[in-house]
């Protein structure tokens, strides 16, 4: 008996001794990775896989572990892979919640909304901003982490075009930096981009604002360029043409003389805007080329040809102009802002060259094309409205006797003498759970999460929901998605898309699942 305690105990030093080389060794590969970052983004990734591949089939539950994903994201955002990026940041967060590693994941959370709004999922990243905020405000409501998603929050508004919105965060923000003059000028530059959208005296106002309590000129050029431009964006609204050349081009040039090339598209479009308004127009033309020769969105790339197009037709470039309003043509993706037919036509009646008569006949094609596209689009449109309307209807009905068999469900429950039957169910880290005070179970990769009425926090265990299912009563518990089992009994509302728990849980649920949510139901009529 002695002998084999002996031995027991050897054998968990050895194996506790190899976890430490592994962390040790994984540690100083992660390191490496994080130095090389700034130098060159390629080595820092061969290192962070050197990093994963000590850990992955041994020790994934672990501080290290969780910098190592983080590490991934950092290197696939530099790199422009948003999807990768925000694959790796999610996995980074999950392992610093089941590690109680809170705080870090909420920071992580945030790279996770900048991946999306670089994706264009606003909504995503909005949802994952909130979440951060309202982790903020009940655990450290001074913290500048906080302060910082406000002014995220409002950023994704602004760009959503909801002004008012984005308003209030930048006002919520304001706090948090008035003791750093840096981040301060900042956010008065972002809400004077957000009033020129809406309300130009009061951009005029933080402009003075900002001209009392700072010199511009001292700030970081990564500051000052934007906020000289959104001035400049002021006096152009105000008709004040030539303060809105002044201040475009002091942004301008500050960002060329840094070498900072971010957004300097933007600023040479807005060149060319004020001297297309000012009736110059071979000076817009060399702003907009340089403009199209730096644009790389097609946001930008949209804006730019538009004037491009104007800039040459207003100074009889007619070839020019028809070639920069077909490119504008094709790059649009919607048909309520494309250049209207009286616009091309009237290029078609300047142009004066040996190709006339083929460039109306081009015109004409166009029209024709445009007339058919607009009539098939209403036809689909009026389809689409017939369809949804009888979707809508058959949905509400199917709700409707769902929420009811739930409620006769939990009528003959009340009923019944007998408990509720339950099962003991034994984890794999040791813990016990009694399947009654079970709301519901998630999947989340290889590991799956038992959430409690009497836990804040939910118990992870690595395990497949197929096989967590065969564990649980089937009269009380059924899966409802690819990566939910709920407990029956803790269902207050259902919906066409989701259930809610009496805790006030909304869990997801899925057409392919909902049969058997019906089939439960039936099965206690």
């Amino acid at each position: 008996m002695k002998i084999s305690v002996i031995i027991l105990m050897v054998l968990v030093c050895i194996t506790t001794s190899a976890q430490n080389v592994n962390l040790e060794k994984a540690t100083t590969y992660y390191k490496e990775a994080v130095a090389f970052e700034s130098k060159n983004i390629d080595s820092s990734l061969i290192y962070t896989e050197k990093a994963y591949r000590v850990l992955t089939p041994k020790d994934t539950l672990n501080q290290t572990f969780s910098e190592i994903l983080n590490q991934y994201g950092r290197i696939y955002f530099f790199k422009k892979d948003y999807k990768k990026a925000y694959a790796y940041f999610k996995r980074c967060y999950n392992v610093s919640i089941a590690t109680n590693q809170e705080e870090d994941a909420y920071k992580v959370k945030i790279n996770m909304a900048v991946c999306q709004r670089q994706l264009n999922n606003t909504k995503i990243a909005l949802e994952d901003l909130f979440d951060v905020a309202n982790y903020y405000e009940k655990n450290d409501d001074t913290s500048i982490n906080l302060g910082k998603t406000y002014v995220n929050i409002a950023d994704l508004y602004m760009l959503n075009k909801q002004h008012e919105f984005a308003e209030d965060y930048y006002k919520k923000s304001t706090l948090f930096f008035e003791s750093n003059a840096v981040l301060f000028a900042q956010l008065q530059g972002n809400r004077i981009a957000n009033f020129n959208a809406f309300d130009i005296d009061k951009s005029l106002e933080i402009i003075t604002l900002i001209e009392d309590i700072v010199q511009l000129d001292s700030l970081p050029v990564s500051v000052s360029a934007p906020i000289y431009n959104s001035i400049a964006q002021t006096m152009v609204r105000t008709e004040n043409y030539d303060k809105g050349i002044f201040y475009t081009l002091k942004g301008l040039n500050l960002k060329k003389k840094s070498g900072l090339t971010k957004a300097i598209a933007v600023q040479y479009n807005n060149m060319g805007d004020i001297y297309i308004k000012t009736e110059n127009y071979p000076k817009a033309i060399s702003y907009l080329d340089s403009a199209l020769q730096t644009a790389v969105t097609h946001r930008q790339k949209f804006q730019i040809l538009k004037n491009l197009q104007k800039a040459n037709k207003e100074n009889n470039n007619l070839e020019q102009s028809l070639k920069y309003a077909n490119q504008y043509i094709l790059l649009k993706d919607s048909l309520n802002e494309v250049l209207t037919q009286k616009e091309i036509a009237e290029l078609g009646i300047k142009y004066k060259t040996k190709e006339q008569n083929k460039f109306i006949n081009k015109l004409q094609n166009l029209s024709i094309i445009y007339k058919l596209i607009i009539f098939i689009v209403l036809l689909l449109a009026a389809f689409i409205v017939y369809r949804l309307f009888t979707k809508n209807s058959l949905i509400k009905i199917e709700v409707q006797t769902l929420q009811d068999e739930l409620a006769q469900f939990k009528e003959a429950q009340q009923k019944s003498s007998s408990e509720v039957f339950s099962e003991l169910i034994h984890l794999k880290s040791k813990a016990v759970i009694d399947s009654k005070h079970i709301l519901y179970v998630k999947s989340d990769g290889h590991y799956v999460e038992y959430y409690l009425d009497s836990k804040t926090k939910p118990e992870v265990d690595r395990n497949k929901l197929s096989e967590v299912l065969k564990q649980l009563p089937p009269s009380s518990f059924v899966r409802i998605h690819n990566s939910y089992i709920v407990n029956i009994q803790r269902v207050k509302i259902i919906n066409s898309t989701k259930v809610m728990l009496d805790n006030g849980s909304w869990i997801n649920l899925s057409r392919i699942y909902k049969q058997q949510l019906k089939d439960i139901l039936h099965k206690e009529d």
